[in-house]
């Protein structure tokens, strides 16, 4: 059956959320690392939103 299908719609948001939070985490790693190793100076908390994004 061609067309609309629900659990194909869904299983596509949730799959792209999933990519989404996964490259929020990257980017959040990404940035506290080189804020600590090259600049001195982390950024507060990414590492609690990190844990935030991976529940």
């Amino acid at each position: 059956m061609n067309g609309f299908s629900v659990a194909k719609t869904i299983r596509r948001g949730l799959e792209t959320l999933a990519a989404i939070s996964l490259l929020l985490m990257m980017l959040i790693t990404f940035v506290d690392v080189t804020g600590r190793y090259f600049f001195n100076a982390p950024v507060m908390d990414l590492l609690s939103s990190s844990k935030y994004c991976s529940q």
